[in-house]
């Protein structure tokens, strides 16, 4: 049958992976995803990111993204429970859900809880980037699309940085 013939690896190219962990929160004083989620023992967020980064280099692009979705959805969650009682049933208030189901909620009804609060947590572009990624993230392996890597990249890395940047606001100071 002759010899084996060993795939020289040295030729591929290198997958592109953002650093997700290794980027800077602005307000969080300058500090990294992984320094904020770590002092805040929130391994859970950073198992997550790791394995979005890890289905990405797979190529699982759906599920890098929705794995996106999650580290949003969860940081998202445990800062709105986190905020006063009333600022929160004020946000609540015209949106039909209830206080004491928040737990229950998905992405896209803390999105509307978030962008309802008097002081929002989110800028415009945090947002928007939070709404696209639950978009393609409620698409997951049902629809068919086509998502790009650089598309993905951006979805870990902001992903990343949003929940450093809630889990900054959520913690209490010491």
């Amino acid at each position: 049958m002759g010899s084996e013939q060993q795939l020289d690896v040295s030729i591929l190219a290198a997958p592109h992976v953002t650093d997700a962990l290794g980027a800077k929160v602005a307000e969080a004083e300058g500090k990294t995803v992984r320094e904020i989620l770590k002092s805040a023992r929130r391994d859970d967020l950073i198992q997550d990111i790791d394995e979005a980064a890890q289905a990405k280099l797979w190529e699982l692009y759906k599920a890098s993204v929705v794995m996106c979705r999650r580290v949003i959805q969860i940081s998202l969650f445990d800062c709105i429970k986190g905020l006063d009682e009333r600022a929160v049933s004020k946000a609540v208030e015209g949106l039909g859900y209830k206080l004491d189901r928040l737990d229950r909620l998905t992405l896209g009804p803390l999105l509307d809880i978030e962008k309802a609060l008097e002081q929002p947590l989110f800028d415009s572009y945090q947002r928007e980037l939070a709404k696209r990624i639950k978009e393609t993230g409620d698409g997951g392996a049902h629809k068919k699309i086509e998502l790009e890597p650089d598309f993905v990249d951006t979805c870990i890395r902001e992903s990343a940085v949003i929940a450093a940047m809630l889990v900054s606001r959520t913690r209490k100071p010491a």
